[in-house]
Order: structure tokens, then sequence, then C-alpha cells
């Protein structure tokens, strides 16, 4: 948990998960699977 926001309810943490490029992503009622999704070059590469 981290970088706590102002929302209408009062502050709030944010919060974040790393996933593996290709592994399909759960949230809520929805699975993404990200092995479609654009990547991105890390520097160096």
């Amino acid at each position: 948990m981290s970088d706590i926001h102002p929302t209408p309810e009062g502050p709030r943490y944010a919060t974040r998960k790393d996933f593996v490029y290709g592994e399909d992503v759960t949230i809520a009622d929805w699975t993404i699977s990200t092995d479609g999704l654009p990547r991105y070059a890390e520097p160096g590469e």
C-alpha cells in the first residue's frame, strides 16, 4: 500500500501489483489476457 490520495470519502491508499507479461489478470469479474498488450522496451534494450 502506498500513495495516500484524497477521495470524496476521505484519504485512501493506492495499491500496485506486478504481473508477468502474458499472465492473465483478474480484476473483479473480468479476466484480461496480457499476452496481446504492447510491450515497452526497458532502457538499454
